[in-house]
């Protein structure tokens, strides 16, 4: 009897820390405002941006802010200076606005490819490990994109609610 008892504390015990291992994955919500840092590679260049990004999926409508366009795989190589600026997507076509210059211009749209993203956009991401981003407990992850598996892509998140605080 004893053998039973032990066998069936050691199996919870290892489903408890398998599950406290592996977290569910990632999942957006369909409206939320959230701040990042961004590091890019470009051959042999780095660059480090932050940003601010706005999602609203039930309006359709989407804003993302950085601190330096001059490399954004949207329109950013068409400026020479690192200057801030907002993609900003709504009605399915997104827009680049660089507040410095005043200027503002068409870049894409949902008949390209490019729209508000799905909350779903993984395809079955693949979890890394647990890391400290930043002081900050998180989760990094491997993650392609839908509908035409781009990537793959690292995705580092948090569960702590201020995370910044």
């Amino acid at each position: 009897m004893n053998k039973v008892f032990f066998l069936a504390i050691l199996f919870v015990l290892q489903f408890a820390i398998a599950s406290d291992s592996t977290p569910f994955p990632p999942l957006w919500p369909n409206v939320f405002v959230q701040d990042f840092v961004e590091i890019s590679t470009f051959g042999n260049l780095t660059t480090r941006d932050v940003g601010t990004y706005y999602y609203n999926y039930t309006n359709n409508t989407q804003c993302l802010s950085r601190s330096n366009g001059q490399f954004d795989l949207f329109c950013g190589f068409n400026k020479i200076e690192p200057l801030a600026y907002y993609q900003v997507v709504f009605e399915d076509k997104r827009y680049i606005y660089f507040p410095e210059l005043n200027d503002c211009c068409y870049c894409c749209g949902l008949d390209d490819g490019y729209a508000v993203l799905n909350p779903y956009w993984f395809i079955n991401p693949q979890f890394l490990r647990a890391i400290n981003c930043y002081g900050v407990p998180a989760y990094k992850w491997v993650v392609y994109e839908k509908p035409n598996q781009q990537g793959p892509n690292q995705y580092i998140e948090t569960n702590q609610e201020n995370p910044l605080d």
